[in-house]
């Protein structure tokens, strides 16, 4: 599976390829990380990854 803290522009890119069930496996990683991170770098670039995935998930 993909790190939850990819790259915005690169799982943006990756979405088409993923199932509806990748996408909700990915978007609770990203959750289950949020809850515990420390580091606002990382903080932000999962906030970003997540929307993009809800956003994906939604337009099925």
């Amino acid at each position: 599976m993909l790190s939850p803290d990819m790259d915005p522009k690169e799982l943006k890119g990756l979405i088409p390829l993923f199932t509806k069930e990748d996408m909700e496996e990915l978007l609770k990683e990203i959750e289950d990380i949020i809850r515990y991170e420390q580091d606002i770098k990382r903080l932000m670039r999962l906030f970003d990854n997540r929307k993009i995935v809800e956003d994906a998930i939604d337009h099925l």
